[in-house]
């Protein structure tokens, strides 16, 4: 449950607010959490975390950012 909120609230920061580096660091801990009880939510948190969106930074969440 706690991995499940983490990616939500990973994907709000970034796709929603714009805040990636905070947004990457809670998708990476929901990662970490979902591996081994949702790993297809996992996949989704580390997926986001390689999308790139055309900005300086090496990795970028999902979506419209």
């Amino acid at each position: 449950m706690r991995g499940e909120l983490r990616l939500d609230l990973g994907l709000m920061l970034c796709n929603q607010m714009g805040r990636f580096p905070e947004g990457w660091r809670v998708l990476e801990t929901a990662a970490a959490e979902l591996r081994e009880v949702r790993p297809g939510l996992a996949a989704r948190a580390m997926a986001a975390l390689l999308t790139p969106t055309g900005r300086a930074t090496p990795s970028t969440c999902t979506g419209d950012g």
